[in-house]
């Protein structure tokens, strides 16, 4: 009896311990000693402090450390298109550190209608802009695909076109100037000029690696040609641009041939020479 009187005091000791803590917690968790007066920003390049804070604040300012609606901060930022992911710190006694993780832009969709959207590599419309002056290579599609700001377009070829640029191999030290593609089919364009018959994205890899050594073979030669590389075990090389990646109207150019065309020429039925074997490596 007195063993089972000494344990139960114990219990009762430990009880009224938690109990305690948890009080003081609840007290520290309403009280204004911890409260938040400073709100740091960290990774964010293409959203500002400003824009960041503008969210923040009211959702934070003056609440205690020790009671954050993450949940709620979290959805009200990733409500902004470039923020993915949102992480905070609490450096007692009164600062939020707020840490982002923002979307990377990879190519910029020209939609219809004169309307141009910035995409991420995951195919999320970050911004619409006014101008292709951006950096990024433009795709365009045969049909024109809606988009809008925060979401992502649903087309496959777009999908293509973004994973075609998203995807492309480290090794590989070309930039696209633009992509056009047309169910699955997809020609580019590069920054010097060549123009790039790739075919669907099957064989990706490989394709790539045939198109980084016969780009650098065309620059050694000095001479403007059009690679293709859709039967990336036949490619060819032809002098001269063959066709542009869009048409005027900014729509990708009709490539409801091109795969036989491509077929033709890896195999020297139009007459063209395929060239010299790639090694792979």
């Amino acid at each position: 009896m007195k063993a089972f009187w000494r344990h139960g005091w114990w219990i009762a000791l430990v009880l009224v311990s938690l109990a305690a803590v948890a009080a003081f917690l609840f007290w520290l968790s309403q009280s204004g000693i911890m409260a938040i007066e400073t709100i740091e920003v960290e990774g964010n390049h293409a959203v500002t402090d400003e824009q960041v804070l503008e969210t923040a604040t009211p959702l934070l300012m003056g609440e205690s450390l020790m009671r954050i609606s993450y949940d709620e901060l979290e959805r009200s930022l990733t409500a902004i298109p470039y923020i993915e992911a949102v992480e905070v710190e609490r450096d007692f006694p009164h600062t939020l550190r707020i840490r982002l993780r923002e979307r990377q832009p990879a190519v910029v969709l020209s939609a219809g209608n004169g309307r141009l959207f910035l995409l991420s590599s995951e195919g999320y419309a970050l911004a619409e802009l006014e101008s292709v002056d951006s950096g990024y290579p433009v795709a365009s599609t045969v049909q024109p695909c809606p988009a809008e700001v925060g979401e992502v377009p649903d087309c496959a070829d777009v999908r293509v076109a973004v994973r075609f640029i998203a995807d492309i191999p480290m090794n590989f030290n070309q930039q696209f100037s633009d992509v056009a593609v047309s169910d699955g089919y997809i020609r580019a364009r590069t920054t010097s000029g060549v123009q790039v018959v790739f075919g669907t994205l099957d064989d990706y890899g490989l394709k790539f690696e045939v198109l980084r050594q016969l780009l650098a073979r065309s620059a050694a030669q000095g001479v403007l040609v059009t690679i293709d590389v859709s039967v990336p075990e036949r490619p060819v090389t032809r002098e001269g641009v063959e066709q542009p990646a869009a048409n005027a109207d900014g729509s990708a150019a009709d490539d409801s041939a091109a795969a036989d065309e491509s077929a033709a020429a890896a195999a020297g039925g139009d007459g063209t020479q395929a060239s010299p074997g790639v090694e792979n490596g």
